[in-house]
């Protein structure tokens, strides 16, 4: 199982990944994560995007159970997790995690690192379309066997992947229903 994590900076994605990868079958591939374990002349990179892609084709062939964090609003990072996924005939999960704006930026607030106002801004903007993209379907042709639309309510419930997965979502009007407590139609 492969689940891919996307939402945009600030809107919870870490928080989310921390609390449902206690299992040690998970192996976790976040960007600020991987920062952290290169060596200091490394790190001074603004950002390592390159090895970290290695990283998580690496992971992915490597364990069954892998979790990978993105913004989610490059396109051809998710396809080539997707495609990593299935040629290790794991089964790939997309998990977008979906937070206001102004939610975000008060995350990015509290750890102390806010993204350029264009970085929000160009993701903002895709974000949209992504969105969009999962709730109609549109993103299965990039591979995903399933996609989860959680608010910060229903990601602040989840307590751990495999029991998201287990329970999996299906489509309820223009959201996917989890199966949390804070499902309703909205």
């Amino acid at each position: 199982m492969v689940v891919l994590v996307v939402g945009i900076p600030g809107a919870g994605k870490t928080t989310l990944i921390d609390r449902a990868t206690r299992s040690p079958e998970w192996v976790v591939l976040d960007l600020d994560r991987f920062r952290r374990r290169l060596p200091p002349a490394l790190r001074k990179v603004p950002v390592p995007y390159p090895l970290y892609v290695v990283a998580v084709i690496a992971a992915i062939a490597r364990h069954p159970y892998v979790v990978v964090e993105s913004r989610g609003t490059y396109a051809w990072m998710r396809r080539l997790v997707a495609a990593c996924a299935r040629v290790c005939r794991r089964e790939p999960v997309l998990v977008l995690l979906d937070a206001p704006v102004e939610d975000a930026t008060a995350g990015q607030v509290r750890r102390g690192r806010l993204a350029p106002a264009w970085v929000m801004r160009w993701n903002t903007a895709h974000w949209s379309r992504l969105l969009d993209e999962a709730r109609t379907g549109a993103l299965a042709a990039e591979g995903w066997k399933r996609m989860i639309v959680l608010d910060r309510a229903d990601a602040s419930q989840v307590e751990s992947f495999s029991e998201l997965l287990v329970r999996g979502a299906v489509a309820h009007g223009s959201r996917l229903d989890t199966g949390l407590p804070n499902d309703r139609p909205r």
